[in-house]
């Protein structure tokens, strides 16, 4: 008596659990939803500056100021970045500030004309 080959084999009903997987689809949306959600509500809300756009600063909110320049050391090299965040920790982490003292003010100027000028 000959067999055929597909009969050595035996068949097994194939089971799946849809809602297993549904279930799986489910949470990794939700959790990708919420991250998305936690994300939006406590970003930090930072200036949207275009590349050639010039930089402008207003020096009557120090607090202000020091975390927009933090942002743009950040995101350009000049020769005045390590001066300037150190000179800009004390206007960022306390609740009250002073004003800027002149010798900070004259190298955010320096900084932010580094800056308007290698972008021009």
């Amino acid at each position: 008596m000959e067999k055929n080959i597909t009969q050595l084999f035996e068949t097994y009903p194939l089971e799946v659990d849809i809602l297993g997987y549904l279930f799986f689809l489910w949470t990794v949306i939700f959790m990708l939803l919420f991250s998305y959600v936690l994300m939006r509500r406590f970003s930090l809300k930072l200036p949207a500056i275009k590349r050639n756009e010039k930089v402008k600063i207003d020096f009557s909110n120090p607090k202000k100021t020091a975390y927009t320049v933090t942002y743009l050391i950040h995101k350009y090299e000049s020769p005045y970045n390590r001066q300037l965040l150190k000179k800009l920790e004390k206007y960022k982490y306390r609740r009250e500030v002073s004003n800027f003292d002149r010798e900070t003010k004259e190298l955010i100027k320096k900084f932010i004309k580094h800056i308007n000028l290698n972008d021009a």
